[in-house]
C-alpha cells in the first residue's frame, strides 16, 4: 500500500516538473507565437519618410496628405537655402600693382555692386596719391574720400555684406521653422527621427 502511494507521489511530482518546464518554454499557451506575430505586423506597418536632410519613422496609416505637404515644404526650404549658398562667385579687388585689397565669395547678383565699390576705392586712392605728388591743396578732402571708400569696401558697415547675411539668415530660419512644424506633427502621431545625417 505504501509502495503504491509513493509511486503516485513520484508521478505527480514528475507531472508538476514537466508542466513547469512547458510553461517556461511557452508550450501549450500559444502566447509567444502571438507576440512575435504582433511585433512583425507592427514593424511592417512602419515606414520611413525623408524630408530635407532628415528621415522620420512613422506608421504608414498616419502618413496623411498634411504630413506629406509639410515634408515637401521642409525639402523646398532646404533646397532654397542650399541654392542661395551655392550661387556665389569669387570677388577680388586688386590694385594696379597686383596687390589684393579684398577677396571673398559673394552672391553672383551682387558681384557688379562689389566691383563698383572696388573701382570707387581705387579711384579715390589714386586721386589722393596724385594730390600728394602735386601738393594739391585739396589733399585733405581727397584723403577723406579715400578713407571713406576704404571703409565702405572693408568696414563692418558694408551694406552688401549685411544684406547677404540677412538673406542667408532668413532662409535658414525658414528651414528651421518648417522642420519644427513637421517634427511636432510627427511626434504627436507617435513617430520619431530615424536617421539624422
Amino acid at each position: 500500500m505504501s509502495h503504491g502511494i509513493l509511486s503516485t507521489a513520484r508521478l505527480s511530482a514528475s507531472f508538476l516538473i514537466l508542466s513547469s518546464l512547458l510553461a517556461a518554454c511557452g508550450g501549450g499557451s500559444g502566447s509567444t507565437g502571438d507576440s512575435s506575430g504582433q511585433s512583425a505586423t507592427a514593424a511592417e506597418q512602419m515606414t520611413q519618410l525623408t524630408c530635407g536632410n532628415l528621415t522620420y519613422r512613422l506608421s504608414k496609416e498616419k502618413v496623411t496628405s498634411d504630413i506629406m505637404a509639410s515634408c515637401d515644404q521642409v525639402t523646398k526650404s532646404l533646397k532654397a537655402l542650399r541654392a542661395y549658398r551655392a550661387a556665389k562667385v569669387r570677388f577680388t579687388c586688386r590694385e594696379g600693382d597686383g596687390r589684393i585689397v579684398k577677396s571673398l565669395a559673394v552672391p553672383e547678383r551682387q558681384l557688379d555692386d562689389y566691383n563698383q565699390e572696388c573701382q570707387e576705392y581705387l579711384a579715390a586712392k589714386d586721386a589722393y596719391i596724385r594730390s600728394l605728388k602735386e601738393r594739391n591743396t585739396d589733399r585733405q578732402t581727397l584723403f577723406e574720400m579715400h578713407r571713406a571708400a576704404y571703409t565702405k569696401l572693408n568696414g563692418g558697415g558694408n551694406d552688401l555684406m549685411r544684406q547677404s547675411a540677412e538673406e542667408d539668415s532668413a532662409l535658414y530660419r525658414r528651414k528651421l521653422a518648417d522642420q519644427a512644424v513637421l517634427e511636432r506633427a510627427i511626434k504627436d502621431l507617435g513617430g520619431s527621427i530615424e536617421i539624422s545625417p
